[in-house]
Parts: C-alpha cells; structure tokens; sequence
C-alpha cells in the first residue's frame, strides 16, 4: 500500500469506497489502486503517491505480494544463459498468466511454495537447476519439462510453451481457451495482460496497473 500508516481510522468514507485519493482526497483525475485496508481496495493519483515517495523517501519497488506459481530452473552459469532463462521467464508468466519466479541461484528457493516447477535444458549440466529439480522430486512438486519446441495457438498464432493439444489437435493459449487472470496488482482481470520483473519474479498485471506503477516511479 501506499503508506505504512493508512489505516481505516484516517481515510474518508469517500477514500475507503476507493471514489477518493488515498493521499489528497480528490475525486478527479486517473487513479491506480494501491492496496487494501481491511479488505477495502484503495486508490491514489499517480502524481500523489510520487510527491509521497519524495517528502517521504524511496519506497520498496515490491509493492506486488501474491506468491509465485512457478519456479523455472534452467542453465545459468553465464550472464547470457541467466538472461536467456530471465526472458523465457517473461514468455512463460504471459503464456501461464500466473507470476513465474525464475530461478538463477538456489539461494532463497522453496520449492514446496510451488505448484510446479518448470525445468528448461539439461539439468544433469545446471548445478542450480539439478538441485532444485531433485528437491521437487523428492517433495512431490509436479515438475514441467519444456525444451525449444512451441506450438502455435490456434486461435491468435501466438506460440506456446506448455500449451498441451485438444482433442482436435488444437493448442490454445490461456486467454483464446476462455481463461482469464487476476491482475497481481488490483486483482481485477484484463484481456492485455503484461509481465514486468521485479525481485526475481514475473508478475503479470493489467495495463492500467502497469502504468500506473510506471508513472508513479515505482517501476
């Protein structure tokens, strides 16, 4: 959330409606959402969370707290194959809709606080990724291999790497097969969704939010 001391005793009604700016208490102009305060989703100007951030100091950039579904491992013993692994990342948070963590040490990495971990290129010559792969194995973490090979969706054309064929044959992406998501930010769900990277992890947000985010200087 914006700041730290916003609490239900400080904000209007107007403010707790999410109608109001969490930090002025106008109710024009574009607003992005910045939290919630006892499951009341607030709002601010973009403009007003950037004067904040300079009376107030530098805020985390982490202001995005859903756990992540995935960890992709893979080989990152050089610069280039941990920005090769970071980029498939990208692919896999839009194709998935979901946040991707993106494993390039095996530091801070709980594979039990997955759903399934994703395992790109030979593990048996990635350190990082054979150690985080055996630890799923043995927990019981469904592990994904996925290797170059992407299928075209069959409704929009963009490839796939975990999109699996229907009974006709078909892949289809998360959002031509009726899927949705749920923004990381506000929670709401867009047809646009977009990745952006932050402390490791692929966070996908709406548009709106992305914007937000990057016209406040928080990203």
């Amino acid at each position: 959330m914006a700041r730290a001391t916003v609490s239900t005793a400080t904000l209007t009604p107007a403010q707790l409606a999410g109608i109001a700016c969490i930090m002025c208490g106008g109710e024009d102009g574009v607003m992005v959402p910045v939290g919630e305060v006892d499951g009341c989703q607030i709002f601010a100007h973009p403009m007003c969370m950037a004067m904040d951030e300079a009376e107030a100091g530098p805020r985390p950039v982490a202001l995005i707290t859903p756990a992540a579904k995935f960890l992709l491992v893979g080989p990152v013993s050089t610069a280039e194959e941990r920005d090769d692994l970071t980029a498939l990342g990208f692919d896999l948070a839009e194709e998935l809709l979901m946040p991707v963590t993106v494993a390039t040490s095996m530091e801070g990495h709980d594979v039990t606080e997955f759903e399934a971990v994703i395992v790109y290129g030979d593990v048996t010559k990635a350190v990082t990724a054979a150690v985080l792969w055996a630890e799923a194995l043995e927990a019981g973490i469904p592990v994904w291999d996925i290797g170059d090979h992407l299928s075209p969706c069959a409704g929009c054309g963009k490839h796939q790497y975990t999109g699996a064929p229907d009974e006709d044959g078909d892949v289809m992406c998360a959002l031509c097969n009726g899927g949705g998501f749920d923004c990381a930010w506000c929670g709401e769900d867009d047809d646009r969704p977009e990745p952006f990277f932050v402390a490791g992890t692929w966070y996908v947000l709406c548009p709106p939010c992305l914007e937000g985010h990057r016209a406040a200087g928080l990203i």
